[in-house]
């Protein structure tokens, strides 16, 4: 310990037969049913670097029963809280740790939006991480699941602070939908301007129900699956390859567009959304729409 505050810099092992008990041990606080999860084997190796309102983990070395992961984490908390990590793990059961940590409205709050629809009211977002805190995460991992999602294949690689996300990649596979988005988003606060650009595929599975959830998500409303008992939906679930492209900007008369273009069920589909006001918002304004497929069931409309 030096004048200026707590400083350590060395190595750390912890282990425990039981990581509910360490958790409680050191204040963290779980439901009773992740408190019956979380009775498993746990060890953490590290370099450890301690200073004054800041903690470092680097080398790091997690094995949580049967899942492991290594990276590193850095946490501060000298004015407005930054934390910064980098993760590679077989493996995340997060159902271990509550309920819903998957769902979209708590990923939005993660990066740093406000969504209408909310999974739980008390939602704060994964983990309690709020706008406050600004964050950089890289995080790899073969699967992620909750109690009712599993995506697979993932790499998303972000950063956002108060004000802006850069979202240099979200590639996950989600129960038959691929995804594949980047970009920028500036004015997070306030009305958010920027776009963003990706790819939808789907190969069967449920993608018509997480196309829902997905749009759930943007609209504000919470919207029933997408039936695929119909021959037009179920050739779309089935196969789907669609680009989109998302932006925000002053530009008049419209300053919001989504262009969604690609092939479904062997059909060309393009839809071209625009409407005014904040893009948070963009539901509860007046919106341009034009559809346009081409193929077995032609048709267009605007």
């Amino acid at each position: 310990r030096r004048e200026n505050g707590l400083q350590f810099e060395g190595s750390i092992l912890l282990r425990s037969a039981r990581f509910a008990e360490l958790a409680k041990w050191s204040g963290a606080g779980f439901s009773k049913r992740s408190q019956k999860a979380l009775a498993t084997p746990f060890s953490l190796s590290s370099n450890l670097r301690l200073r004054p309102k800041r903690i470092e983990l680097t080398g790091a070395r997690v094995r949580l029963a049967e899942a492991s992961g290594e990276g590193d984490f850095a946490y501060s908390w000298a004015g407005r809280r930054v934390l910064t990590a980098s993760i590679d793990a077989d493996k995340l059961e997060l159902e271990k740790f509550g309920r819903d940590m998957l769902a979209p409205d708590r990923i939005a709050r993660l990066m740093g939006f406000k969504p209408k629809v909310t999974s739980d009211p008390d939602s704060t977002g994964l983990f309690g991480l709020q706008r406050d805190t600004d964050i950089t995460l890289k995080l790899r991992a073969n699967r992620i699941s909750d109690e009712s999602r599993k995506f697979t294949d993932v790499d998303i690689d972000f950063k956002r602070d108060s004000e802006a996300l850069v979202l240099s990649k979200m590639n996950l596979n989600w129960d038959g939908l691929r995804l594949l988005l980047a970009g920028k988003l500036e004015q997070l606060g306030k009305q958010p301007r920027g776009r963003v650009n990706g790819s939808v595929a789907s190969a069967g599975g449920n993608a018509g129900r997480r196309l829902s959830e997905l749009l759930s998500l943007a609209t504000g409303r919470t919207l029933p699956a997408i039936s695929i008992t119909e021959r037009a939906s179920l050739r779309a679930a089935i196969d789907a390859r669609l680009g989109i492209a998302a932006g925000s900007n002053d530009a008049a008369p419209y300053t919001n567009q989504v262009i969604v273009d690609g092939i479904a069920a062997g059909d060309r589909v393009r839809l071209d959304a625009r409407s005014t006001g904040s893009i948070t918002n963009w539901q509860s304004e007046p919106v341009k729409l034009s559809v346009r497929i081409n193929g077995v069931d032609a048709l267009a409309t605007s």
